[in-house]
């Protein structure tokens, strides 16, 4: 079995078999999003027309979500190339109702800040649809 454990800049996978341990670095997504974020805010400072400021904001958020998508998409199909080399089972963290458990005591803006620039959900998405195809299983602890 491999478990991944999932923080903010970065995935930490444990194999059972061998107790080795993988740090995999994710800052490059909060990097992108913060990025966008800039660029959005500053693409669309001073403009009066709503319209291109939508125009704007949506064109800074499609590269984004782009961006991010890719590299989770990348990462997830290594995942799951080495589980099929070990012919090893995934087991991820459930993060069902992480929304109530994050940031408590913080802000509404806190909260909301760091769970749009954490998209942990589309890795887990992309890599349990990637795992199906390829017949990995998939375990949510």
């Amino acid at each position: 079995m491999i478990g991944i454990d999932s923080h903010e800049g970065n995935l930490t996978a444990f194999v059972t078999s061998t107790s080795e341990i993988r740090e995999i670095d994710t800052g490059y997504v909060g990097k992108v999003n913060r990025d966008h974020l800039r660029r959005e805010i500053k693409g669309t400072r001073g403009k009066h027309n709503p319209k291109a400021k939508k125009k704007i904001a949506s064109k800074h958020r499609r590269i984004r979500k782009q961006k991010v998508e890719n590299f989770w998409h990348h990462l997830a199909l290594a995942l799951i190339a080495w589980a099929i080399g070990m012919k090893a089972a995934l087991v991820l963290e459930d993060l069902q109702g992480m929304k109530e458990r994050i940031g408590k005591g913080k802000s509404r803006r806190m909260r909301q800040r760091l769970l749009n620039f954490w998209s942990i959900m589309t890795f887990q998405r992309l890599l349990v649809q990637k795992a199906r195809f390829y017949g990995v299983p998939v375990i949510f602890v």
